[in-house]
């Protein structure tokens, strides 16, 4: 119970974390602060005018910020559904983390999560 457990955790994990886009997200809210940090170190702007062209920067960076946060809890909200619904079954807690956080699993979920992906692209294109 505890295998099954997990790899539900990680395949469920790994559906949320691309369908809410959390890496698209983070690329476009670095491409907000990059043309921020553009807009401040600027010379050929006065004070006045950098505050004044920040502004807009500044609130999207903050939407995007918000948006991140709240997609993130989504994710891991979902991969800690299994978990928890496997609590109320009788999972001990104890014992799956000590199986979750091994060496050896950690390994392979990175190289099964990461083959996953490769292959996603590979099939879209």
């Amino acid at each position: 119970m505890i295998a099954a457990t997990y790899v539900i955790a990680c395949l469920t994990f790994y559906a949320a974390f691309q369908r809410f886009g959390l890496v698209t997200r983070c690329m476009e809210l670095l491409a907000t602060f990059r043309a921020a940090a553009l807009l401040i170190s600027d010379d050929t702007l006065n004070e006045r005018e950098k505050e004044t062209r920040i502004r807009e920067p500044a609130i999207t960076a903050l939407g995007q910020s918000v948006g991140l946060f709240t997609k993130t809890v989504a994710v891991l909200t979902a991969a800690g559904l299994p978990v928890a619904l496997s609590m109320v079954v009788g999972l001990d807690l104890t014992r799956f983390m000590a199986f979750a956080l091994s060496p050896v699993v950690l390994s392979a979920t990175v190289v099964a999560l990461f083959t996953l992906a490769r292959l996603q692209r590979l099939k879209t294109g």
